[in-house]
């Protein structure tokens, strides 16, 4: 299956890592059509290599855009940003309830 074909739009952002300096994350846009992330991580992988294939995909159903059709990149990057905060003080809180 060439899922080329089902990917309308995509995105790819830089996060910062503290590990890496930088990871890479992409947001899809799908035609229509469901993709396994399983498959699709294969097709990436076989497309662009280790070193190129992102370390994250994100499949979107709407990008934010200006009034022209640019995506907004900011915002997919303030999203995340807010995502990995909630995501490390909801850690915290759970680590201080187990002691």
């Amino acid at each position: 299956m060439e899922y080329s074909n089902f990917i309308e739009r995509s995105v790819t952002i830089g996060i910062k890592d503290k590990f890496f300096g930088q990871r890479i994350k992409t947001f899809l846009k799908v035609r229509g059509k469901m993709i396994s992330l399983n498959l699709l991580n294969k097709y990436l992988l076989k497309k662009l290599g280790q070193l190129k294939k992102p370390d994250e995909v994100v499949i979107i159903k709407k990008f934010p855009t200006t009034s022209t059709g640019k995506i907004i990149k900011r915002f997919l990057e303030f999203i995340t940003r807010q995502l990995l905060d909630n995501y490390f003080q909801l850690q915290q809180c759970n680590h201080s309830h187990a002691d």
